[in-house]
């Protein structure tokens, strides 16, 4: 594998497709779940309990729910709808 690494004397390298796969896959089994966790709650993906609260709203999300209810009115007046923002918004959560 050194070889390879050296490369020719032009600086070339003679990696395969195979050795490629092989040292992606080496390098990956040595990223631990705790790393993974670690980048997702850094990247805010996941946010600690001590710090986020399920059942209390942020002013910011209650701003973007008084703007999703603006545009869906509009919506309303151009395309008659029987339903509500609300109902709409959380059509996932049934599924």
């Amino acid at each position: 594998m050194e070889e390879q690494l050296k490369g020719s004397k032009s600086g070339d390298f003679n990696i395969t497709v195979l050795d490629a796969m092989y040292r992606s896959k080496s390098a990956w089994d040595l990223v631990t779940q705790t790393t993974i966790a670690n980048y997702f709650c850094h990247a805010g993906f996941i946010q600690n309990s001590a710090t986020s609260s399920t059942n209390s709203e942020s002013e910011e999300d209650i701003q973007d729910r008084e703007e999703y209810n603006n545009l869906f009115d509009r919506l309303k007046d151009l395309v008659p709808l029987d339903i509500t923002a609300e109902a709409y918004l959380s059509v996932d959560d049934i599924l």
